[in-house]
């Protein structure tokens, strides 16, 4: 198999987020990963002769799955406002599981790279993207009031998912119910729109 192959490559993006989980970023190399993974490290940097190249690839396909999750979320949707609630309550779902990757998108947005950094801002420049069209739809819809600032949303959401996101990392709290996101997110929307 080769990296290319989807089931190979999660696996390889599975020991990547492994070893930041317990080394810490830096702890990502090459040899750390061909160890981890119990790849012939030669094979491996066959593939990825830096470390900059492993990053790249799995971010890239970190990207790709996670969007595929999200659109599968807004296909379920039965409207602009529950596409954002799914895509919200999904992409703790998929974070949470896999608690590396905040640890690894931190450290690739402040990289001295700027083409890691760029194609990391990109990423989060795409969801946001995502975030504001359903909103929109949501206000050509009647969903949202027409008073909804968009933009404003976008950061709130975004706020929202990173606190619950670092909350579900804290000691004594090992996730939250699929019920108690709904809610929080619920909370945040009528608060948006005036509700209370």
């Amino acid at each position: 198999m080769t990296p290319t192959d989807d089931a190979t490559a999660q696996r390889l993006v599975d020991v990547v987020l492994r070893v930041i989980e317990e080394g810490g970023f830096e702890a990502v190399t090459v040899e750390a990963v061909a160890a981890q993974g119990d790849y012939d490290a030669a094979a491996l940097r066959r593939y990825y002769p830096t470390r900059r190249d492993l990053l790249l690839s799995v971010l890239d396909r970190l990207q790709g799955w996670l969007f595929d999750v999200l659109e599968h979320a807004q296909v379920r949707a039965v409207d602009p406002l529950d596409a954002l609630e799914q895509v919200f309550t999904t992409h703790i779902a998929f974070v949470g599981n896999r608690p590396a990757i905040p640890k690894l998108m931190l450290n690739l947005l402040v990289a001295e790279d700027d083409a890691v950094r760029s194609r990391v801002q990109g990423i989060l420049a795409e969801y946001e993207s995502n975030i504001g069209l359903l909103a929109r739809q949501a206000k050509r819809k009647g969903a949202l009031s027409q008073e909804v600032d968009v933009e404003a949303l976008v950061v709130l959401v975004v706020g929202l998912l990173q606190s619950l996101l670092l909350r579900m990392r804290l000691p004594g709290h090992d996730g939250l119910s699929p019920g108690a996101m709904r809610r929080a997110f619920q909370v945040m929307l009528r608060g948006i729109a005036g509700g209370g």
